[in-house]
């Protein structure tokens, strides 16, 4: 993991607990005795995530279709650290992030982490409607622009214009809607 990561030891469960009581169901021992979720269990994993948004990255309104699949938060803000360490620092830093997803998780995090602003493409209606959903709850609208992507065959064409400009370009392939095609995929693979 990157070195300034904050997730690099242990979650602080008592902290994340005392400011997300919805986690509190989930927290169980292990077998040496600290505090943790069961990461085999969905809903403890996106109560880990909610609490994670809400106490680090003042995220309030997180959602995401059911049975689609949870970004975890530490990898995700890992992948952000590096591209940053590649970037000018600049003031005015726009990412295209292409294949958004449902949880918008990219443009949430580097605008909280990095005061980033963000276009970000999805093709799937339902991924749309949710992140839609996601950064107006949040109050990004200014921040983060979400751009539809008619033909799942193209990436940047109709997406992007001569105008925009942008530091980087992020992306989390392969673009899986939920496990279930993840899985059709890697049999079709096998």
């Amino acid at each position: 993991m990157h070195q300034n990561n904050i997730f690099n030891s242990r979650y602080d469960i008592p902290k994340l607990v005392s400011e997300n009581e919805a986690l509190a169901p989930f927290i169980t021992k292990n077998k040496v005795g600290e505090e943790t979720i069961d990461f085999s269990n969905k809903d403890a994993v996106f109560a880990l995530n909610k609490a994670i948004l809400n106490s680090y990255f003042s995220v309030q309104h997180f959602e995401l279709p059911e049975d689609y699949l949870i970004p975890p938060i530490p990898g995700r803000l890992d992948y952000l650290l590096y591209l940053n360490d590649l970037l000018p620092k600049s003031k005015n830093t726009k990412i295209l992030d292409i294949g958004t997803g449902a949880s918008c998780i990219y443009p949430l995090l580097g605008h909280a982490q990095f005061s980033w602003d963000f276009v970000a493409t999805e093709y799937n209606e339902t991924s749309l409607k949710f992140a839609k959903k996601n950064i107006k709850e949040n109050g990004l609208e200014k921040h983060i622009e979400l751009r539809k992507q008619y033909n799942k065959k193209h990436i940047l064409k109709k997406v992007t214009n001569k105008e925009d400009h942008f530091a980087a370009c992020v992306c989390n392939p392969p673009f899986f809607k939920d496990k279930n095609e993840m899985q059709k995929q890697n049999y079709r693979n096998s």
